[in-house]
């Protein structure tokens, strides 16, 4: 039973590592212009056989000229019913058809209302919570909260030299590490997806923010790990299934603001004190949105 538990610890923890080493590899489908569904048929016979009801109702069958009159009648009203109803249900579509395609105008131009609203609903089911900031021109800012190194596993599966099933601790570089190959995949990732949403976004620029701890008046500090930019043309050019994330953030980032700790692979927190473009981006983040608190 100890061999049986230790193996599907093993198969966990190797699922975990591979998530790790894979996740920027994930893929969004571009967002394109939205069309109306068609309208709902007539029920025309349903609509005949009403008025028919209607026309015929408190006449006796023993009324046939009367009946015969009142179902040509029935007749000619449901057919004007009809022809109302289909065309009622037709402009309500062709004004649904308008309003997306006036957003999907706005998605283009860039509007920043219309960018930042579309692209903070795509974000809203990401693991890593992510937020749009502000767009400038054909440039979106957006910013992450990446998870802390607790997510990283402490041990990983490998053999003795007997063939043996073994479970190793990791070295405290090596958790450092994947905790760097994680943070740049949720970086990778949010930019990703904000340039499926918003395809005349040209450039991303993004800020990987980390909830350092809460101080004693209940306020998370948070800090920055990472700052970059990427644009669009150098990501298409990328070989997601082959290059790893932290290679692909230091070869297509066109800025790249980081403290790597090179001994450890640790990313400790960036001075935003010497960074004035950070700390203006920074004003503009709703923390409490990002960790899901109420706001004050």
């Amino acid at each position: 039973m100890a061999e049986a538990a230790k193996a599907q610890e093993a198969e966990q923890l190797r699922a975990a590592l591979d998530r790790i080493l894979n996740l920027h590899r994930q893929s969004f489908t571009p967002y394109e212009r939205v069309i109306a569904p068609e309208p709902p048929s007539v029920d025309v016979a349903a609509v005949h056989r009403w008025h028919r009801q209607q026309a015929l109702a408190g006449l006796g069958v023993l009324q046939r000229s009367a009946r015969r009159v009142a179902k040509q009648q029935a007749a000619v009203v449901a057919a004007a019913d009809v022809e109302n109803l289909q065309r009622a249900r037709l402009e309500d579509r062709a004004r649904r058809q308008a309003e997306l395609d006036q957003v999907w105008a706005a998605l283009l131009a860039n509007d920043e209302q219309t960018v930042l609203w579309l692209v903070a609903d795509a974000f809203e089911d990401n693991e890593a919570p992510s937020a749009p900031i502000g767009v400038s021109g054909s440039e979106l800012s957006v910013v992450v909260l990446v998870p802390d190194i607790d997510i990283v596993p402490e041990r990983r599966p490998t053999f003795t030299a007997a063939g043996n099933l073994s479970l190793k601790k990791l070295t405290k570089a090596e958790r450092s590490g994947l905790h760097t190959i994680l943070v740049a995949s949720h970086v990778l990732l949010t930019v990703r997806e904000a340039l499926a949403v918003a395809p005349r976004i040209d450039t991303v620029r993004v800020v990987a923010l980390h909830q350092a701890r809460v101080d004693a008046f209940g306020v998370p500090r948070i800090d920055v790990l990472l700052a970059a930019s990427f644009d669009r043309h150098q990501l298409d050019a990328v070989r997601w299934d082959q290059a790893d994330a932290n290679v692909i953030v230091q070869d297509a980032a066109r800025e790249l603001v980081v403290n790597l700790k090179r001994t450890t692979n640790q990313l400790l927190p960036i001075a935003t004190e010497n960074e004035p473009a950070l700390q203006e981006l920074l004003k503009r983040v709703e923390i409490d949105d990002l960790l899901g608190r109420p706001t004050r």
